[in-house]
């Protein structure tokens, strides 16, 4: 269940705001695992929490063909018997559980940029600042983790996205996109940061990926012939539980609408 309202004043400015309250069932692979890498967890419990949303969005035209548009966003969660995904290093299994309270806060913005529908600029970036609020353990004594962040859970990224569309270039209604895009997310821990030394903490790295990508489409979109390569300068890049992802990828798609 939840609320929201948004008021705006002009066109380049508007404000809008919400409360919800929510409630998420554990998935099957959660509550009952997978038969080969995920213990099951019976005893998982519904995560239920409260959420605050507050933003501000607006767009501003300058002439004919600039557009600037942007949209920033502030939250906060209040989340009980949040559900996560613990790793056993020595197994190398996986198990669901519940942590009691977690409080997480944070904010996202967006601004982009167009240019005569042919040039186009988006830039982003999102914290999110999740932690544990549990101060004491089940059997009375203080919790280590107390006030650490989630392990295992990025908190600082970003992107930037550049494209530019030629139109009518060798013939009518045919399109040429050249598109370039870069994603940054901050390094963070794959265990809590309570536990172990600094010197020996397993943490996911900082990433810096960029992908480029190319496409061509003619007689009305009916055909489409797009090309990407992604990673471009092969730098590592890992997925949550510090698993490494694949290296640079390139891809090809022709695509054809037949009605």
């Amino acid at each position: 269940a939840g609320v929201g309202s948004r008021y705006s004043l002009c066109e380049l400015f508007a404000v809008k705001g919400s409360y919800e309250h929510s409630v998420r069932l554990p998935l099957s692979r959660e509550l009952l695992g997978n038969g080969t890498t995920v213990y099951p967890n019976l005893a998982l419990s519904p995560e239920t929490s409260n959420n605050y949303n507050l933003g501000v969005f607006g767009t501003c035209c300058f002439g004919e063909v600039n557009q600037l548009s942007y949209e920033a966003n502030g939250f906060i969660r209040y989340m009980q018997n949040y559900i996560r995904a613990t790793v056993s290093e020595r197994e190398g299994m996986m198990q669901y559980v519940n942590e009691p309270a977690i409080y997480i806060k944070g904010f996202d913005v967006e601004v982009s940029y167009f240019w005569n529908s042919s040039l186009q600029l988006t830039v982003n970036g999102s914290w999110s600042d999740a932690r544990d609020l549990k101060k004491f353990k089940t059997d009375g004594n203080p919790s280590a983790t107390y006030k650490n962040r989630v392990p295992n859970r990025p908190w600082f990224f970003g992107n930037l996205d550049a494209s530019y569309t030629f139109r009518d270039l060798f013939m009518k209604t045919d399109r040429l996109r050249i598109g370039a895009e870069y994603q940054y997310i901050h390094w963070y821990y794959l265990n809590w940061e309570a536990y172990g030394a600094v010197s020996s903490k397993a943490r996911i790295p900082t990433q810096n990926i960029t992908n480029l990508s190319l496409s061509y489409s003619w007689h009305g979109d009916r055909y489409n012939l797009s090309v990407e390569c992604n990673n471009v300068f092969d730098c590592l890049a890992y997925d949550n539980y510090m698993l490494q992802k694949p290296g640079r990828a390139f891809g090809a798609k022709f695509r054809i609408f037949i009605n």
